[in-house]
């Protein structure tokens, strides 16, 4: 038995420094560190619907910062105030760089695994940029959905409790449990 762990474990060492494994995982850990500042443009742009038409929200929120962050100045509220005034610009940037970022994901994560695995087929820019763009169709469903699911459940949780026969089904399944 430890003959065989040893013997996997050479032999995975082995063909993770052929085909280059710290590279190919330095190049997908790159593009997905800089995905995180498009995502925050997306969330500074929300930011901005949110707290653009309710002054109350704004001021909320302002005094959370406050109370949570030791040093703050000007400067955080000079840039909700740019946020706010920019949220449709910012929102479009963002958006555009996340889908931008997320081709290259989907690309070094292509690459990696047609290195690993030994696929020697090398499609066109076009024909990646397609399947990229597939792939990222089917990420952008499968999280639409799942939104909607959520909500569609907490709807009817929420609205659960003004049946009549909720009591009966409530106590039926706490006596079970």
């Amino acid at each position: 038995m430890i003959r065989k762990t040893w013997a996997f474990c050479v032999d995975l060492y082995k063909t993770y420094t052929v085909h280059n494994g710290s590279y190919l995982a330095a190049s997908i850990a790159y593009f997905m560190v800089l995905s995180i500042i498009p995502v925050i443009l997306v969330c500074v742009s929300i930011i901005g619907f949110v707290f653009g038409s309710d002054l109350g929200a704004r001021a909320h929120f302002l005094k959370l910062l406050d109370q949570n962050i030791p040093v703050m100045d000007d400067s955080i509220r000079k840039a909700l105030d740019f946020a706010i005034k920019n949220k449709n610009a910012l929102g479009l940037i963002g958006i555009a760089a996340l889908l931008w970022i997320s081709k290259n994901i989907i690309f070094a994560l292509n690459f990696a695994l047609e290195k690993i695995m030994d696929i020697q087929k090398h499609k066109d820019f076009i024909h990646r940029l397609l399947d990229t763009l597939y792939i990222l169709a089917i990420i952008v469903v499968l999280v639409v959905v799942s939104m909607f699911w959520e909500m569609a459940a907490s709807y009817a949780g929420a609205h659960m409790s003004a049946l009549p026969i909720s009591d009966g089904i409530q106590r039926t399944f706490m006596e079970k449990i």
